[in-house]
């Protein structure tokens, strides 16, 4: 998927009518949004252990660094962007490890699809129908505070699971997920 979004940002075909810069330097964001978007869809394929989910950040990691390459963004931009999609992955595997079914990864991996997507529709129809930036509006600051929120559910979630099995408190509602 990470290559499929590199060659079409390498490929310089507008995505929309009018486009005021070329596709490639559109290379680190669309990388990034194909990152978030195809980690959150494939949560239960990707994130299905601790190994597994180390090499796949560890694999997303150059993706963004060509993609920095193409469209001639600076260092600083590439970390930033690479360090918030790690984020949200490293998340999502907290998540997902920590299921114990199928069924309840795929119910992490939907919540998971449905954020992802949801701010970035909330964030372009903020663009779109009141004129202003991400940037100045705020939004980066906003996205690492829900990303902080999701990470401690994440780290919450496997503290209650081991405090579950010490005590022994298991129901049939979270034997399901837990």
């Amino acid at each position: 998927m990470q290559v499929f979004a590199l060659l079409v940002a390498a490929s310089d075909v507008s995505p929309w009518a009018r486009a005021a810069e070329p596709t490639s330097n559109l290379a680190l964001p669309i990388i990034l949004i194909a990152q978030l978007v195809f980690a959150s869809l494939l949560a239960p394929l990707l994130f299905t252990s601790w190994l597994g989910s180390v090499s796949t950040i560890a694999v997303a990691i150059p993706f963004a660094c060509l993609a920095g390459l193409l469209s001639a963004a600076s260092a600083t931009q590439v970390m930033r962007g690479e360090a918030f999609a790690s984020a949200w992955m490293i998340t999502i595997a907290g998540w997902s490890v920590s299921a114990k079914s199928p069924a309840c990864r795929a119910v992490f991996s939907s919540i998971a699809t449905a954020l992802t997507l949801g701010l970035a529709v909330l964030a372009y129809v903020s663009i779109e129908f009141r004129g202003s930036s991400l940037v100045a509006d705020g939004w980066s600051s906003r996205a690492w505070f829900f990303i902080l929120i999701a990470l401690g559910s994440s780290v919450g979630w496997r503290f209650a699971r081991r405090l579950r099995k010490r005590v022994n408190l298991s129901t049939a509602a979270t034997n399901n997920c837990g």
